[in-house]
């Protein structure tokens, strides 16, 4: 199936699948088009919008791309950091301050379902630390 879908790509799909345009400053819909149907992106960086605006950018890549679009955005602070009218959550440190690896486990995972559910595929910001969990005040950091 891979080889069926990446044998369909001519040069310019190729190239775009590599391109994540963002669109967060720009949103003016007749403009992003002419250069969606351009430039054919792989992904979009989208930034403040709502589900409806997120969708509708969403379908008007899709007209033009052969491999669906990927949705991209910054979801460190929650949902609500790029997403109109969606919860914020607090910042990095105070999770590791809490001392409470499950509470940022279930923030992450709220976080990722109500991000999925906007139409959001990936984040540039990860919530949940790489490294183990660990507060630096304690003798087992």
């Amino acid at each position: 199936m891979s080889d069926l879908i990446l044998n369909s790509l001519d040069e310019q799909d190729l190239v775009g699948q590599v391109l994540c345009y963002d669109i967060y400053d720009k949103d003016d819909p007749a403009e992003v088009e002419k250069v969606l149907s351009h430039i054919r992106p792989g992904a979009l960086y989208l930034d403040n919008m709502s589900r409806e605006k997120i969708r509708m950018y969403t379908d008007m890549a899709n007209k033009y791309t052969k491999v669906p679009v990927i949705i991209v955005t910054d979801i460190e602070f929650g949902p609500g950091e790029n997403m109109t009218g969606l919860p914020v959550i607090t910042n990095a440190m105070s999770w590791g301050a809490c001392d409470k690896p499950e509470w940022i486990e279930e923030a992450a995972e709220l976080t990722a379902k109500i991000s999925r559910l906007h139409g959001i595929h990936w984040t540039l910001s990860t919530l949940r630390p790489i490294r183990r969990y660990c507060n630096p005040f304690t003798k087992d950091s």
